[in-house]
Formats: structure tokens, sequence, C-alpha cells
């Protein structure tokens, strides 16, 4: 099956999967609470 080679590579470097994941949503989390900040700004001035 062409599906569970890519699965069997995750499973065997899924420290480096969960490192990414969790890099990437805490990027997203500060790029959405700078998106805020600024979007306050604008409406508070």
């Amino acid at each position: 099956m062409p599906l569970m080679y890519p699965l069997k590579h995750v499973f065997r470097n899924w420290k480096l999967f969960t490192a990414l994941l969790i890099g990437i949503a805490l990027a997203a989390t500060f790029f959405v609470a700078l998106d805020a900040k600024a979007n306050l700004g604008i409406v508070l001035k």
C-alpha cells in the first residue's frame, strides 16, 4: 500500500513530527495575537 510508507515514517519520527506541530501552533498563536493587538489598537484610536 502506498499510504503505509509515509505513516511508518511519521511514526518512526514522532518526536520530530510533534515538535514541528507544536512550533506551527505556537507561531500561529503568536501571529494571531499580534494581529488582534494591531486590530485593537486601530479600533481604540
